[in-house]
């Protein structure tokens, strides 16, 4: 299992990660459809697991055998972000980008909370 500052680092990584996401989409219309391709040759990354620092971390700690989610500080605190209407699930799903940085509220405030919530549990 990854140290608790290794897990600390990454949640921050993928809040950071978030925050870069946001940024973007902040400049596009609203209206137009939220699209991964669009954002990843802008920015070099979207919101999918392969771009998310604690979902690169974990997956290179958990046998493959296992569920990918097991020792992610997210499903820890209580929400697997593949599970139906979790905040990620509803930016996967979001339409427009207006409708993604609604969703990517939620997914942006929960990496917070996991990440005051980690801190605290792990004295760090």
């Amino acid at each position: 299992m990854a140290k608790p500052k290794m897990l600390e680092t990454a949640i921050v990584k993928s809040r950071d990660h978030w925050k870069e996401m946001r940024k973007w989409v902040r400049t596009q219309k609203p209206t137009d459809e939220a699209s991964p391709s669009s954002m990843a040759n802008a920015i070099g990354q979207y919101w999918r697991g392969d771009d998310c620092a604690l979902c690169s971390l974990i997956d290179s700690i958990v046998p493959v055998d296992e569920d990918e989610c097991d020792g992610c500080p997210i499903a820890i605190f209580g929400i697997r972000c593949t599970q139906y209407d979790s905040p990620w699930e509803k930016v996967d799903i979001a339409e427009t980008w207006r409708d993604w940085y609604t969703a990517s509220n939620e997914m942006f405030k929960m990496i917070n909370q996991v990440l005051r919530k980690f801190r605290r549990k792990h004295n760090l």
